[in-house]
């Protein structure tokens, strides 16, 4: 286990440069919801999945025929949310750049 103060640290420190990185990087929210429609779906619902499937291979319990198609379906459910959420973001990642081309130049303006 970390430290308390080191822990606390880590924190403070990872919100710090997310916020620096917010103020220099154009674009930064855009991108972050593209990163996180990409990454939630597979740590929040397919490795639950993939380790309770496990668990139960090793363990050598079977799962029943209705668990499965249960899996199976949020498997799926998924899917459909990644897919949805990776659209979202990215057509407002456009709508932003339209709005505002000048932004992707980072030569346009001085930001310091």
């Amino acid at each position: 286990p970390m430290h308390k103060g080191l822990n606390v640290a880590c924190r403070l420190g990872v919100v710090c440069f997310c916020g620096l990185v917010g103020l220099v990087l154009p674009f930064f929210m855009q991108v972050l919801e593209i990163y996180c429609a990409v990454l939630v779906v597979p740590v929040v619902v397919w490795m639950p999945l993939t380790f309770a499937h496990k668990a139960a291979v090793d363990t050598g319990i079977p799962r029943s025929q209705l668990v499965r198609c249960f899996d199976g379906f949020l498997f799926l459910l998924g899917v459909a949310c990644m897919i949805l959420g990776l659209y979202k973001s990215l057509t407002g990642f456009a709508e932003a750049y339209r709005t505002d081309e000048d932004a992707a130049n980072p030569f346009a303006q001085r930001w310091f």
